[in-house]
């Protein structure tokens, strides 16, 4: 009786193992860079910031079959949280990276920013006197 036991306890283990590796040969992933960007806002040679650092933020969003998704990755917002994780106004040095997993039924699309945030430095204008 044991013996029974045991090939039905190893066969359930290798049923188990069948099933893990066939979910995993469904599953994909691919990842699109995007050009780095010199800066999210223009910076003029006479603007002085602050640079409060490295920072990255997401947006994600998901679709089933490949057909119909819940919206887009918003790059914006991906951005804002950057920025907005370090208190800053912009960013420098800015890379961008779109991911998509691929599951059985459904996949995930991320937005990925990273890069340095600074914040600008306002500039006190001289006063000029008029005679």
């Amino acid at each position: 009786m044991k013996i029974k036991e045991y090939a039905m306890h190893n066969r359930k283990q290798y049923t188990a193992a069948i099933a893990l590796i066939g979910a995993l040969l469904f599953t994909a992933c691919a990842s699109t860079p995007v050009p780095k960007l010199e800066s999210t806002v223009p910076i003029g040679e006479t603007t002085k910031y602050e640079n409060l650092g490295w920072s990255s933020g997401s947006s994600s969003t998901w679709s089933f079959l490949g057909l119909w998704m819940r919206g887009r990755p918003d790059v914006d917002k991906a951005f804002a949280e950057a920025i907005g994780r370090k208190k800053g106004d912009a960013m420098i040095e800015v890379t961008c990276r779109e991911r998509t997993l691929w599951f059985v039924l459904f996949s995930v699309t991320t937005v990925r920013v990273q890069g340095e945030v600074v914040k600008f430095i306002p500039v006190e204008k001289p006063n000029v006197r008029k005679k």
